[in-house]
């Protein structure tokens, strides 16, 4: 055992995506953070997991600057669109088509910066974890994991396991990026609820492929996601990387589970429609599973990412709230080491993202429940490949429910901007009603509680590159006086705070008061026509200021977990 411990602010425990989606938030705040993973190496000998970054996980990449990064990793070209096919086999007919899923289109949008990056998981953490190993204030130590910690009032001291042996950490907080079979959970006595559902009983299929010439042979076109369903076979299956690799995920038809005896190959060439050569790279079961752990942090220990929740990967949102998960925790946590965070400022993590993860996990078992809904249509899955008029009114009548059914999963804008943390104590509360929520629809909005609304300021500068890491102040035809009370009653609590200043006619349509104090992560804590008279006491809530605890007695049990009612 090595007697010379390591100290650190933070140590995170998990080094995949969302993890050093924490380290990369709080290493750009000057934070000291550890991240220790129990791999030796990850990368594409992983299973083909998240597949995207979505929009608002781009803002967060775009505020670390690493855009460029994620574009020059991405392996599809750019112009490559993001359409979502369903047919009857790769090589057959298609009945439905989806385009521009996921809004990855790169640029010309007003709602947000960036588009979405269809990436590999494993090539966005490359990009992730060679950015933190640069920051100055963070370390990353691979084939290492977490055997034990206990923690006081005032630090945890936890015990990991490296290739040398075993070593002592001081950290002011411990946070669990370490996915669903979180070992920091288990050790802080964390327990996990479930929401039950009868689509949650599937049993699938996720491997990865190696199909040479595969995108050549089809006649589909280009897209990110084939669906294929007849009487034989269902899967969805798309390119992954390049050298011809593909991922695949099928729901075989009576099938027994028992992978060992699974002919994949023969399976997928049943859904291609042709005996191509196929090489399995990766391959493992999984049956999807809705759950939210009852607490998100138990004294200075935290959750993020999978560890707090867990839902079907229907609509891509598993590693993208993990990622808004790390931004929340992140600032929250440097403005509390740093000394300008309340002291009720960490108890809101919670609050803030159980309510958010809530919403989604609806949404993705919403989605997920298409298999039932073909199941119980009536459309015999064996018309669908017949020739003349049969064959075409069995795709037809399918190709209708599909459009009507999985609308909300490709096209989610309101979903994925549309957070609103109207419940926060740190967000100022005020007459008339936000924007509904909707899965499709974003309607911006400066209500506080909102997201910021986006504004291009010029050709590729976006209003969010002028926020600061604080508190930013937004003046549209704001008064200098109106400025100067803010900057000063910021100074004497010491919260930094950077003022941007617009005077245009988007800004006034989409900002309608003359002042927005918005937060760190970008959502909008007040707004006025003039400082309040209380200016000190606005601030102070906004950063916490006021000791506050999680009043479980808000949260009424929804099929075994956990929903906020007002």
């Amino acid at each position: 055992m090595d007697t010379h411990p390591i100290h650190t602010q933070v140590l995170i425990v998990g080094g995949g995506p969302v993890g050093l989606a924490l380290s990369l938030e709080l290493g750009s705040r000057g934070i000291h953070c550890c991240v220790i993973e129990q791999n030796e190496r990850l990368g594409a000998s992983q299973a083909p997991r998240s597949k995207m970054l979505n929009v608002r996980s781009m803002t967060h990449v775009r505020r670390w600057g690493l855009v460029d990064a994620i574009r020059r990793a991405t392996p599809l070209p750019p112009e490559y669109p993001s359409d979502i096919i369903y047919a009857t086999r790769l090589t057959g007919l298609e009945f439905a088509r989806f385009e521009n899923a996921f809004c990855t289109k790169r640029a010309g949008d007003d709602r947000f910066p960036d588009g979405a990056a269809w990436i590999p998981q494993y090539r966005n953490e490359d990009v992730f974890r060679e950015a933190a190993a640069q920051m100055p204030t963070v370390t990353i130590m691979m084939g290492t994991r977490l055997l034990t910690f206990t923690q006081s009032g005032q630090h945890v001291e936890a015990t990991i396991a490296t290739t040398h042996g075993s070593q002592v950490v001081h950290s002011d907080y411990i946070v669990g990026a370490d996915g669903a079979r979180s070992t920091v959970r288990a050790l802080a006595g964390i327990v996990m609820d479930e929401i039950p559902s009868a689509s949650t009983k599937m049993s699938n299929i996720s491997a990865l492929i190696r199909a040479p010439g595969l995108s050549k042979l089809h006649k589909l076109g280009p897209a990110i996601i084939y669906h294929v369903v007849n009487g034989e076979v269902s899967a969805g299956m798309g390119p992954f990387d390049d050298g011809d690799r593909w991922f695949i995920n099928a729901h075989p038809p009576h099938w027994s589970g028992d992978l060992a005896n699974f002919d994949l190959v023969a399976y997928t060439q049943a859904v291609i429609g042709a005996p191509v050569a196929i090489e399995v790279l990766y391959k493992s079961t999984w049956a999807p599973r809705a759950l939210l752990a009852r607490n998100y942090s138990k004294g200075r220990v935290f959750l993020v990412g999978d560890a707090s929740q867990v839902r079907p990967p229907t609509g891509g949102y598993g590693m993208n709230l993990g990622v808004c998960d790390a931004a929340d925790l992140g600032w929250k946590l440097a403005a509390t080491l740093q000394g300008w965070g309340g002291v009720g400022l960490l108890s809101t993590y919670e609050l803030e993202r159980k309510r958010v993860h809530h919403r989604v996990l609806r949404e993705a078992l919403e989605n997920y429940g298409f298999v039932d809904a073909i199941r119980n249509s009536r459309i015999s899955l064996d018309d669908l490949e017949l020739p003349g008029p049969a064959g075409a009114d069995a795709r037809a009548r399918l190709g209708d429910l599909t459009r009507e059914q999985k609308e909300r999963e490709y096209h989610t804008l309101g979903v994925v901007l549309g957070d609103q943390y109207l419940d926060s104590p740190l967000v100022a509360t005020e007459s008339g009603s936000p924007p509904p929520q909707q899965f499709r629809d974003y309607i911006p909005s400066s209500y506080p509680g909102c997201l910021a609304p986006h504004l291009w300021i010029s050709v590729g500068r976006s209003l969010y590159d002028l926020f600061g890491p604080g508190f930013t102040l937004l003046l549209v035809d704001g008064r200098r006086a109106d400025e100067t009370a803010f900057t000063t009653a910021a100074a004497k609590l010491g919260i930094p705070l950077t003022i941007v200043k617009l005077d245009t006619a988007a800004a006034r349509n989409l900002y309608p008061t003359s002042l927005t104090l918005i937060r760190p992560d970008q959502h909008v804590a007040w707004r006025g026509s003039a400082p309040p008279a209380d200016l000190e006491g606005l601030l102070n809530k906004a950063r916490g200021g006021e000791a506050m605890a999680l009043d479980q007695s808000k949260w009424v049990a929804v099929g075994g977990s956990h929903e906020l009612v007002q």
